[in-house]
Protein backbone atom coordinates (compact mmCIF):
# COMPACT_ATOMS: atom_id res chain seq x y z
CA UNK A 1 0.00 0.00 0.00
CA UNK A 2 0.89 3.71 -0.57
CA UNK A 3 2.63 5.63 2.60
CA UNK A 4 0.81 8.55 2.41
CA UNK A 5 2.61 11.30 5.14
CA UNK A 6 1.98 14.90 5.86
CA UNK A 7 3.70 15.72 2.19
CA UNK A 8 2.57 13.01 0.73
CA UNK A 9 4.37 13.70 -2.80
CA UNK A 10 7.70 14.30 -1.07
CA UNK A 11 8.71 10.19 -1.62
CA UNK A 12 7.93 10.41 -5.35
CA UNK A 13 10.33 11.17 -7.81
CA UNK A 14 8.75 11.83 -11.92
CA UNK A 15 8.89 8.87 -14.10
CA UNK A 16 6.96 9.65 -16.98
CA UNK A 17 5.31 12.09 -19.21
CA UNK A 18 2.85 11.92 -21.92
CA UNK A 19 2.15 15.73 -22.75
CA UNK A 20 1.28 15.45 -26.55
CA UNK A 21 -2.38 15.82 -25.94
CA UNK A 22 -5.02 16.41 -24.10
CA UNK A 23 -5.82 14.67 -21.54
CA UNK A 24 -1.56 14.73 -19.99
CA UNK A 25 -0.36 12.24 -18.05
CA UNK A 26 2.16 12.45 -15.62
CA UNK A 27 3.93 8.98 -13.38
CA UNK A 28 5.66 9.11 -10.40
CA UNK A 29 7.17 6.58 -8.66
CA UNK A 30 9.37 6.40 -5.09
CA UNK A 31 12.29 4.21 -4.42
CA UNK A 32 9.99 1.51 -2.84
CA UNK A 33 7.93 0.86 -6.11
CA UNK A 34 4.95 2.77 -5.03
CA UNK A 35 3.11 4.84 -7.75
CA UNK A 36 1.17 7.01 -9.05
CA UNK A 37 -0.18 8.45 -12.38
CA UNK A 38 -1.59 12.10 -12.41
CA UNK A 39 -4.05 13.39 -15.62
CA UNK A 40 -4.67 16.56 -16.05
CA UNK A 41 -6.93 17.64 -18.05
CA UNK A 42 -6.09 20.79 -19.53
CA UNK A 43 -10.06 20.90 -21.21
CA UNK A 44 -11.95 21.32 -17.76
CA UNK A 45 -8.49 21.98 -15.77
CA UNK A 46 -9.19 18.82 -13.57
CA UNK A 47 -6.72 16.77 -12.04
CA UNK A 48 -7.23 13.18 -11.01
CA UNK A 49 -5.41 9.93 -9.99
CA UNK A 50 -4.63 6.14 -9.51
CA UNK A 51 -2.25 4.66 -7.60
CA UNK A 52 -0.23 1.02 -7.26
CA UNK A 53 2.36 -0.34 -5.39
CA UNK A 54 4.57 -2.24 -7.48
CA UNK A 55 6.84 -1.11 -10.40
CA UNK A 56 5.46 -4.45 -12.38
CA UNK A 57 2.07 -2.76 -11.76
CA UNK A 58 3.17 0.80 -12.39
CA UNK A 59 4.61 -0.25 -16.17
CA UNK A 60 1.06 -2.40 -16.81
CA UNK A 61 -0.70 1.18 -15.39
CA UNK A 62 1.47 3.54 -17.43
CA UNK A 63 1.04 1.68 -21.29
CA UNK A 64 -2.93 1.60 -20.54
CA UNK A 65 -3.00 5.09 -18.55
CA UNK A 66 -5.62 6.82 -21.33
CA UNK A 67 -8.02 3.81 -19.81
CA UNK A 68 -7.22 3.91 -16.41
CA UNK A 69 -10.23 4.85 -13.85
CA UNK A 70 -8.57 8.25 -12.33
CA UNK A 71 -10.54 9.49 -9.17
CA UNK A 72 -10.00 12.79 -7.22
CA UNK A 73 -6.98 12.84 -4.91
CA UNK A 74 -9.32 12.75 -1.76
CA UNK A 75 -10.48 9.24 -2.53
CA UNK A 76 -7.78 7.69 -4.14
CA UNK A 77 -5.12 8.72 -1.22
CA UNK A 78 -8.05 8.01 1.35
CA UNK A 79 -7.41 4.35 2.38
CA UNK A 80 -3.40 4.63 2.22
Amino acid sequence: MVNVSQNTFDQYQPSDEDADSDPTYYGFEDKKGNWYIMEYNMASGTFRYVIGSTHATYLTAWLARATQTYGYFNVVFANV
